[in-house]
């Protein structure tokens, strides 16, 4: 498959999943700044987000998400979740930025790691390469995992509840930044690449 045939066939695929609101809304104008450049299709992403998950074993399919947050939250949004929520084993959970991003070409590809790499964004690089294209990860490492509930058991006070809350929260923020410092980065990077195909933020 050629580049171009990829791209439209990856850019159909996420115009499918923003449709159908499998798509974290806040990701989405990054997504749109990236694949407005020719030679880059996203694939994936997270926009990084607070949850809390039954987690009854580590395999994915037995995992259930019962609160999820892509902003910060209230210490009462959480103690809602964790006390009206029902679980084998229950834990608060803060994910990182995820981002996975086809290139057409090497060159064009360490251009986006340095954007990465400027933005603050410590995790990231190439996990795979074919003829017709180069596949990126970028990670954020804004990440948490506590347990609080197993069964009917609270394992936690609300004075640590609020400890985690906070904690999360900074995450979240940072997170948000990184997001906003990547941004920039991109758009200094590829300012040429923009004016060209007249990109509107």
């Amino acid at each position: 498959m050629e580049w171009d045939q990829l791209k439209n066939k990856l850019m159909n695929g996420l115009a499918e999943a923003k449709a159908q609101n499998l798509v974290d809304v806040e990701v989405i104008p990054y997504l749109d700044l990236i694949n407005a450049i020719p030679f880059f299709a996203t694939s994936s992403s997270c926009y990084g987000r607070l949850v809390i998950m039954d987690l009854p074993s580590r395999k994915k399919n037995e995992s259930k998400f019962l609160r999820k947050w892509h902003r910060k939250i209230g210490l009462d949004e959480f103690l809602d979740g964790l006390h009206n929520t029902h679980g084998k084993k229950i834990w608060f959970k803060v994910d990182p930025l995820i981002l996975h991003v086809s290139v057409d070409n090497v060159e064009h590809t360490s251009r986006l790691l340095d954007v990465k790499t400027r933005a603050g964004i410590k995790r990231g690089g190439v996990f795979s390469i074919r003829p017709n294209r180069v596949q990126i990860e970028i990670e954020g490492t804004q990440k948490m995992e506590v347990p609080i509930k197993f069964g009917d058991t609270v394992l936690i006070t609300d004075k640590y509840a609020e400890i985690l809350v906070n904690e999360a929260n900074r995450k979240m923020e940072e997170n948000i930044k990184q997001w906003e410092r990547f941004e920039e980065e991109f758009r200094k990077e590829f300012r040429e690449e923009l004016k060209s195909v007249n990109f509107e933020p």
